[in-house]
């Protein structure tokens, strides 16, 4: 059986096997109140016809003036002038036996001048994780992207990709872009292949004894 697995489950597992219970086994999904939602979908939008060509003058016209902050801000950033070589890229990559990982990267742009390929995340709240190189979605996109390359008819080493978040309201909340690495793609995969494992092992809701998430959406089950 083929089982297909996102950052959204790894985050959850990592962060509490319970709360991954309930969602990914029991499959109880419960309303989640979430202000950035349009927000960012707004954002992401303006941005991804932006960089297709397309004309975004009546779009802009029609916007709140919180989603023309961001734009105004974000339009100016450095990487809004590389070349776009995929926007909203989805994907589906094989990991292992039966297990893959999926996703949809925002954008990838290429710098020529430094001979980069930069995997972009726009990011218009304040949920920029505190340490980039370990989250999840960092990891899982540096791996996809560059098992993919072939099939994008591209050709670059492990060093010449990288993975960064980038705030459209504040540029300075922007961390350091994440470079990759051979030594990093055996860790990642050695590091999702485990933490499979515990999923798979996962039959029974665990036993936690104090849940350190107060806002978790299943704390009125626990």
């Amino acid at each position: 059986m083929i089982k297909t697995y996102t950052p959204s489950h790894f985050e959850i597992f990592d962060k509490c096997p319970k709360q991954y219970y309930y969602r990914y086994i029991q499959k109880l999904f419960l309303p989640q109140k979430d202000d950035f939602t349009e927000l960012g979908n707004n954002i992401h939008a303006l941005i991804r016809y932006y960089l297709q060509g397309d004309n975004i003058e009546h779009l802009l016209k029609n916007t709140s003036s919180e989603v023309l902050t961001h734009w105004n801000n974000i339009k100016s950033h450095p990487i809004m002038g590389l070349e776009s070589i995929a926007l909203e890229w989805g994907f589906d990559c094989h990991l292992n036996d039966n297990n893959w990982l999926r996703g949809q990267i925002d954008a990838v742009f290429y710098d020529k001048n430094n001979s980069k390929y930069i995997i972009a995340d726009w990011k218009s709240g304040k949920n920029i994780p505190e340490n980039p190189p370990s989250a999840f979605q960092c990891m899982i996109y540096l791996y996809a992207f560059f098992n993919a390359q072939k099939d994008l008819g591209l050709n670059f080493s492990h060093n010449d990709l990288e993975f960064q978040y980038i705030h459209t309201l504040n540029n300075s909340l922007s961390p350091s872009p994440v470079v990759y690495s051979q030594k990093k793609e055996e860790i990642y995969k050695k590091n999702f292949i485990e933490i499979i494992s515990k999923i798979e092992k996962l039959e029974i809701m665990p036993q936690i004894k104090q849940c350190k998430d107060k806002k978790c959406t299943y704390s009125a089950l626990c």
